[in-house]
């Protein structure tokens, strides 16, 4: 699955990106990964990171899209922290209503 998901992800920006010729996104928006354990939270960093250089090089290729405001990792903790890359990792149960 690690190797697989970058790639996935590649071809879903590269045809999203072909499909339409250029991808306006205006505001604000961020990534956001689901994971119930905490010994993923690594492998999901990976990945939001993997896809936000993936944005970065599509912007960087005058593709119109802006990178992601908020990069986050929900899980199933009880710890909210701030990774050193600027990650939010937060408790599923900090989303309340």
């Amino acid at each position: 699955m690690e190797q697989y998901f970058p790639r996935y992800l590649d071809n879903i920006l590269e045809e999203m990106l072909d499909s339409v010729g250029a991808v306006l996104i205006v505001g604000c928006y961020a990534l956001i990964e689901f994971k119930l354990g905490n010994k993923q939270i690594e492998e999901s960093a990976k990945h939001l990171l993997k896809l936000k250089e993936l944005i970065s090089n599509a912007k960087n290729e005058n593709k119109n899209i802006k990178e992601p405001d908020l990069l986050m990792i929900i899980t199933g903790g009880e710890i909210a922290y701030t990774r050193e890359d600027g990650i939010k990792v937060v408790p599923i149960g900090c989303l309340k209503a």
